[in-house]
């Protein structure tokens, strides 16, 4: 497992584990896109050999 990167925009960036995240996915991933439904946002993850991964953005 990795790990998400959050960048404050300036070149600086601080980790955030799967627990800090609640984010946990296995595999190789190759993309990652946002979308935005309605006032919802998803991320999209395309994952090597295997059936691509949809998870809903809480804040």
């Amino acid at each position: 497992m990795g790990l998400i990167l959050l960048g404050d925009g300036t070149g600086n960036f601080t980790s955030l584990s799967p627990t800090e995240s609640g984010l946990g996915i296995k595999g190789d991933i190759k993309s990652i896109l946002k979308l935005k439904i309605g006032n919802s946002d998803f991320l999209i993850f395309g994952i090597n050999q295997q059936r691509p991964e949809v998870y809903q953005i809480r804040r």
